[in-house]
């Protein structure tokens, strides 16, 4: 019982660990978002870019590097430790905006303003001498803790009272007929227990990661 119990659990986490990748939005179309500021002239060695993010406002970053961040988890008597990935920004503006930047490939970084949101994604983009327009469609990435979470105690208790009804099914074909009731319990025990590792199967296979990357465009900038 107890092996069986760990293939359900082993097979659930499986399920939960897979990433699906959905494909991204169209690249957005060359529309230029209204700008009630005044354009300034860029620095010298600096051009003009336009960040704009489709249909929302957006925070936009530059990637300025990647470095590992050391944690470390400290037990009774022993500690582990972790490192975490995490990104070096230097904060540009909130979109739509005008910015300069130097000619150069550079890589950027919208989040969404909503922190309840998880919408975010990252492009890279290729500025030149001339003003450029960025426009992006914001990808996201969705985790689901709670439903594996769910799915690993709703499947356990569902194998358990599949087999138990199993049993007392079993049990009752041995038992005289005034003990019929037996066999019709098991059997209620046990369908409602395979309708929970059913529900528990469908829970595991909708926990994973789903992650749709980001689109991005770019175009001469009109008006600069």
């Amino acid at each position: 019982m107890r092996q069986i119990a760990t293939y359900l659990v082993f097979i659930l986490c499986l399920q939960a660990c897979g990433v699906h990748y959905l494909a991204p939005e169209p690249p957005p179309p060359r529309v230029q978002p209204p700008l009630s500021l005044s354009v300034r002239q860029p620095p010298a060695g600096e051009t003009l870019v336009t960040l704009d993010v489709v249909g929302e406002p957006a925070r936009v970053d530059r990637i300025v590097g990647r470095q590992h961040i050391q944690q470390v988890y400290a037990g009774r008597r022993s500690s582990t430790q972790t490192l975490l990935p995490a990104l070096e920004t230097v904060p540009l503006c909130q979109s739509p905006c005008v910015v300069a930047l130097p000619p150069g490939d550079h890589e950027l970084l919208f989040s969404a303003l909503d922190p309840g949101s998880s919408a975010t994604s990252s492009a890279f983009i290729r500025v030149g001498t001339e003003p450029l327009l960025v426009r992006h469609a914001m990808g996201f990435r969705e985790e689901h803790p709670g439903r594996m979470v769910a799915a690993i105690l709703l499947g356990s208790l569902g194998f358990s009272a599949s087999l138990t009804g199993g049993i007392l099914a079993g049990v009752a074909h041995e038992l005289p007929q005034t003990n019929a009731g037996m066999a019709t319990t098991g059997w209620t025990v046990g369908g409602v227990g395979l309708l929970a590792v059913a529900a528990a199967i469908w829970l595991g296979a909708n926990s994973g990661t789903v992650v749709q990357p980001g689109s991005t465009a770019t175009y001469p900038a009109l008006g600069l």
